[in-house]
């Protein structure tokens, strides 16, 4: 009881993060107070997304999905701008330049693909055909839902990554404790 009383005041100077797909390798962050708190902004945005939440299959739409990764892009890029380059760029293993390569290297790829094909489809939907179903019925509409497993799992991997810097533990969900077919990991 006592040293889990003294452990909880200690915060990680520095932290190992894994982001697959964003980083060939784990990368080591130097972690500052500054960091800290721009990680929990960033931390609560994905947490409380779509993108880093994904439902089950059937449920949303790869418009809302799509809208929601704009605004990641978004509030990333406000939160960034609100603190000092010294303070969380420094470096390639700083928060900043985590945050900026998961934008680029992580959404706008699949940002890029997918938001013009989407708009083009959802301009020729019928009178009388619901959103929902007009989405459904499109001949992409697979492999998008694909790409975007991809990118929540990456996502998903981001928000972990930010939980650590925060220092805070990440609670795990169903979806991230079972394999693809379901079965416990």
């Amino acid at each position: 009881m006592i040293f889990k009383r003294l452990l909880s005041n200690v915060r990680l100077n520095n932290v190992k993060v894994g982001l697959p797909g964003i980083f060939e390798s784990d990368v080591t962050v130097g972690v500052n107070q500054e960091q800290r708190n721009a990680a929990w902004q960033l931390y609560v945005e994905l947490e409380t997304r779509v993108i880093a939440n994904p439902l089950r299959e059937g449920e949303g739409s790869l418009r809302e999905d799509l809208n929601s990764l704009y605004q990641v892009f978004g509030l990333t890029r406000e939160i960034l701008r609100n603190y000092k380059p010294s303070d969380i760029a420094q470096g390639e293993a700083s928060l900043g330049s985590i945050a900026i390569a998961v934008l680029n290297k992580g959404l706008r790829p699949f940002l890029g693909k997918w938001h013009q094909k989407l708009k083009a489809y959802e301009e020729n939907r019928s009178d009388g055909v619901s959103v929902y179903e007009h989405e459904r019925n499109w001949e992409h509409y697979t492999e998008m839902r694909q790409e975007l497993k991809q990118v929540q799992d990456q996502m998903q991997d981001y928000r972990k990554a930010l939980a650590q810097i925060v220092g805070i533990e990440h609670e795990k969900r169903k979806s991230e404790t079972e394999d693809k077919n379901g079965q416990p990991t």
